[in-house]
Formats: C-alpha cells, sequence, structure tokens
C-alpha cells in the first residue's frame, strides 16, 4: 500500500514538475494541457507527506552544507530541494545514533501513520462483503473513514519528516545526496571563479554521481528563474558537459522571455566566432 502511495505520488510530480512535452531528444514544442497537470499539482501539493516547513528547512541545510564547499548562496538556489526531499527518510538510521529521543519522536509518528494506512484496505473489504443490511450506507460510511484515516496518515507522515528535515538542518544528520555532491565538487581540477561557473559545476556534479533527474531539474530551474550568470553557466557546461549544454541552449532557444533571447543572440555570436 505504501509502495502504490509512492509511486502514484512520484507520478502527480513528474507531472506538476513538466513544462512540455518532449518530442525528440532536443526539441520541445507542445505544451501540457492546463486543465489536467494544474489538477495533478493540487493533488500532489494535498497528498505530498513533505511540508512546506520541511521544504525550508531543507534547503537552508543543503545552502550550509554546499556554502561549506564554498558554493555561492546564489548558486545554491539551484539545487533540486524538491527531488531531494522524498529521500529525507533515508537519514532516519542516522538520527536514531545522534538523537535517540528525536528518532522515538519519529518513529512512533511515522508508524502511526502507516498504521493507518494498513487499516484501509480491510475496513473497504469488509464493508462490501458483511451481509448486513444498508450495505451502501455501510460502505459510504467505511470509505468515509478510510478519508479521514488517510488524511490524518498523510498528516503524521509530514509531522515525521518535518523531525528530519529540522534535524537536517541541525547538522545532527547528513543528506548523501547533497555530500556525495560536494565531495565531486572538491575534486575538480580547478575551482569555478563565478556564480554561473558555479551552478554548471553542480550540474556537473549531479550528472557525474549518477542524480540525472536532479541535473535535469538544476538546468530547467536556471532557465525558469532566468537566474544571472546563465551565460557563464552555458559556456561552463559546453567544456564540461555537452549534454546539459545542448539542454540549456534548448530551453532557452524555446523560452519567450526577452532577457533570454538577449543572452541567446550573444551566445549565437560568440559561438560562431569560436
Amino acid at each position: 500500500m505504501n509502495r502504490t502511495g509512492r509511486g502514484v505520488h512520484k507520478i502527480l510530480r513528474k507531472m506538476a514538475d513538466a513544462d512540455l512535452i518532449r518530442v525528440s531528444e532536443n526539441e520541445f514544442r507542445h505544451p501540457r494541457p492546463q486543465f489536467l497537470y494544474k489538477r495533478a499539482y493540487a493533488l500532489e501539493s494535498a497528498t505530498n507527506p513533505i511540508s512546506n516547513t520541511a521544504h525550508t528547512l531543507l534547503y537552508d541545510a543543503i545552502s550550509n552544507t554546499l556554502g561549506r564547499a564554498s558554493v555561492p548562496g546564489s548558486a545554491a538556489q539551484i539545487f533540486p530541494v524538491g527531488l531531494l526531499a522524498p529521500s529525507i527518510r533515508y537519514a532516519a538510521p542516522q538520527l536514531s545514533v545522534t538523537a535517540p529521543s528525536l528518532y522515538q519522536d519519529y518513529d512512533r509518528l511515522k508508524s502511526e501513520g502507516e498504521l493507518r494506512v494498513v487499516i484501509v484496505p480491510p475496513l473497504i473489504t469488509l464493508a462490501a462483503v458483511a451481509p448486513l443490511n444498508g450495505k451502501a450506507w455501510i460502505i459510504l460510511a467505511a470509505l468515509v473513514a478510510c478519508a479521514v484515516l488517510l488524511v490524518q496518515s498523510i498528516s503524521q507522515h509530514r509531522a515525521a519528516n518535518d523531525i528530519l528535515a529540522n534535524a537536517a538542518y541541525l547538522d545532527q544528520v547528513s543528506l548523501p545526496t547533497v555530500q556525495a555532491v560536494v565531495e565531486t565538487l572538491k575534486s575538480l581540477p580547478e575551482a569555478p571563479t563565478s556564480n554561473g561557473e558555479w551552478m554548471g559545476a553542480l550540474v556537473v556534479a549531479l550528472e557525474r554521481r549518477g542524480f540525472f533527474d536532479e541535473a535535469r531539474a538544476a538546468v530547467r530551474t536556471m532557465v525558469e528563474r532566468e537566474v544571472d550568470d546563465i551565460e557563464a553557466t552555458l559556456f561552463y557546461l559546453k567544456e564540461h558537459d555537452w549534454h546539459h549544454f545542448n539542454s540549456l541552449l534548448a530551453l532557452i532557444k524555446s523560452s519567450d522571455s526577452p532577457a533570454l533571447q538577449a543572452i541567446l543572440e550573444r551566445i549565437e555570436i560568440t559561438l560562431s566566432l569560436t
């Protein structure tokens, strides 16, 4: 049941995050149907076990960790916190060692949430097969009870994940994905010298450590936010990651932003001269 829920939520999250439907490797043409994706976003937000508070705490924890590796704060903003957040549950074993009392609170909330999810299927089955009069009303009451249980389960999972996110912010647990990226950044032959190069280096580090979805999300974030120094990022990727260089260039070309189109003109002039 938990795996099914995570699978459905992952699909909803991908629908909510998708901007355009991919036609081919580097071609983006058809806008998504808004009526469908807006509802997917609303449902994803309502069922997300990671609260806004946890997202904020994770963002600060990631910024602090990257800052200790000399990554500027403006460059750290492209780190895909949304994709990292679901993996926060893997920090629970660390918490059991570094802060046992907090881990007990986390484990209690998580267990209570899982118990409510487990109760739902047998409750519906019992209501459907029980030889009682007024079965339609019994089934309706069971469905209402199950909805309440699921809402409570989401709330308790959010509270449990808030504990883990706060522990990450307080450095009581480490985030393996961020630590792996930091190690890769430290192993670069030459340290980046600008915000744009640092953003490019983050994309390269994510790609080298096998976090492919996260690398693509970081590239997309740069275009969506029209970040400063995106021109420097592009040329850094041209030297170190040709695939993401092409992806970033394609996204800039597909953008309607006048600022990005002006950058594109300068980039094309520079590329034609090299």
